[in-house]
């Protein structure tokens, strides 16, 4: 009986080693030049009294014990990488903790696929086109000058962009949308930009997101922007976009959220809004549009957030089953009834 209980045993150790064995070989440890890479940029950071990156020991396996960093099981090679993400997430942001300068080692990263460098005092951006499978990349709320690299159109599997914050200047270069066929997100709020959002914007067929908000876009939409069928956000206020909101808007039926506010758009409210059967928010004010609120768009069935106010309508507010506030229409001398007072009679 005692040998058969050091047989059986023997025989559970086997197989917990076997088992160890066997998830060891499934997780390769941190590729050389990652390792190296990360090392070089850790080196260029020049103050972090956030702590941020005090587990990148070269003594320990990047993939496993660094904070902030995250590895193919299968290769090894470095896919994911944020290295200034609070620890706390309610501390929103730490720039002041940081500053350095970017390493060109982390051109080396040739497998990362998410690279999110918020929060970081950096004044210039280095061209990160060579990392061309990137599907993430953030550089927003640093102190960033200058253009947007053209080398970015490099960046073909790009899904999300997000330079938002900076104080980026200048035209955004036509080929940055000729060859982002799979970007979906796009941020390009407080920065500088001047000149019109280039056409080519409508070869981004995948993009479902689109903030512009607080910079300096000025003329009018391009008629583009309505090849954007995948389109699900669209955030252009606080610009100087003018002329006349397109009617062809109506054909974006994925739109759910639209901010149009302080512009210098005039003309009419465009009808074919009221085809947009999932958009929920719809934000149109200080602008100079004219004419009467298209009831159409008044009783969209997702509508739940409506503001003209402050603009040049007139007329008579539709019937409209929504409980939408007086907020949402006042600043129209000529607007009338429900619910701002009722019209007068004539």
């Amino acid at each position: 009986m005692k040998t058969f209980k050091q047989n059986y045993l023997i025989h559970i150790l086997l197989l917990i080693l076997a088992s160890s064995i066997l998830f060891i070989s499934t997780t390769s440890a941190c590729n050389a030049i990652d390792k190296e890479a990360l090392l070089e940029f850790k080196s260029k950071i020049e103050y972090d009294s956030s702590g941020q990156l005090k587990t990148w020991d070269p003594k320990t396996d990047c993939c496993t014990s660094w904070n902030n960093v995250k590895c193919d099981n299968k290769t090894g090679r470095v896919v994911k990488l944020s290295p200034f993400r609070p620890s706390n997430p309610m501390d929103l942001d730490i720039s002041i903790f940081v500053n350095g300068t970017l390493s060109p080692f982390l051109g080396n990263l040739t497998s990362l696929q998410e690279l999110d460098l918020a929060h970081f005092q950096q004044y210039y951006l280095d061209s990160p086109g060579q990392l061309s499978q990137l599907t993430y990349l953030s550089i927003a709320q640093n102190i960033l000058t200058g253009s947007i690299p053209t080398s970015l159109a490099n960046l073909h599997k790009l899904q999300t962009f997000n330079p938002s914050y900076n104080r980026l200047s200048g035209t955004i270069p036509s080929s940055l949308f000729q060859s982002m066929k799979s970007l979906k997100n796009l941020y390009l709020q407080q920065n500088k930009f001047t000149g019109l959002i280039p056409s080519s914007i409508g070869k981004l067929v995948s993009l479902e997101s689109l903030e512009l908000n607080n910079n300096s876009f000025s003329g009018e939409i391009p008629s583009s922007i309505v090849k954007l069928v995948s389109l699900d956000t669209l955030y252009l206020h606080d610009n100087s976009f003018s002329g006349e909101i397109p009617t062809t808007i109506g054909t974006l039926k994925k739109l759910n959220y639209i901010n149009l506010s302080s512009n210098k758009f005039t003309g009419k409210i465009p009808n074919s809004l009221g085809q947009l059967s999932k958009l929920y928010v719809l934000n149109l004010e200080n602008n100079k549009l004219s004419g009467s609120i298209p009831a159409n768009v008044l009783n969209l069935k997702s509508l739940v957030n409506i503001d003209v106010s402050m603009n040049q309508l007139s007329g008579k507010i539709p019937p409209h089953k929504s409980d939408f506030p007086a907020s949402s229409f006042m600043g129209n001398p000529g607007l009338c009834d429900a619910p701002l007072p009722p019209c007068k009679s004539s």
